[in-house]
């Protein structure tokens, strides 16, 4: 009886990890998943912060270096 016992407790225990193993992943992919969409939300705006550089870098060089 105490071997069942025992291997209900060790049972339960697993499953419990398993669980926690699961939301860990799906909070792991949930923030790669905001990371993305972050990084994404970003990129006009750096375009464009390069695209202003280079255009005032340009526009800064003495005609011979353009």
């Amino acid at each position: 009886m105490s071997d069942s016992l025992d291997l209900e407790d060790r049972a339960i225990e697993a499953v419990w990890c398993y669980r926690e193993a699961l939301a860990a992943a799906a909070n792991s992919e949930n923030a790669q998943a905001l990371a993305h969409r972050a990084l994404m939300s970003i990129l006009p705006d750096l375009e464009r912060a390069i695209d202003l550089h280079h255009s005032r870098k340009s526009y800064l060089m003495p005609m011979q270096e353009r």
